[in-house]
């Protein structure tokens, strides 16, 4: 039901460009931004999201979706 949009569980919201990534996925982001293995623009492709998004990860933003 429409609960289920507003609590952030409908799984449409995986396929969104804007998809949003869980705690683990940041926390390993921020290794492999520190490692520097690989550029913003790879990572962003392997997690399938915007460089800009892992761009206020390497910020330090608080993450808004969690």
């Amino acid at each position: 039901g429409p609960d289920r949009v507003r609590d952030g569980t409908d799984s449409r919201g995986e396929k969104s460009s804007s998809a949003k990534l869980n705690e683990m996925q940041v926390r390993v982001i921020r290794r492999l931004l520190e490692s520097k293995s690989m550029t913003q623009r790879e990572i962003a492709a392997i997690f399938g999201v915007h460089p800009a998004t892992i761009c206020s990860i390497k910020k330090g933003r608080r993450w808004q979706h969690l």
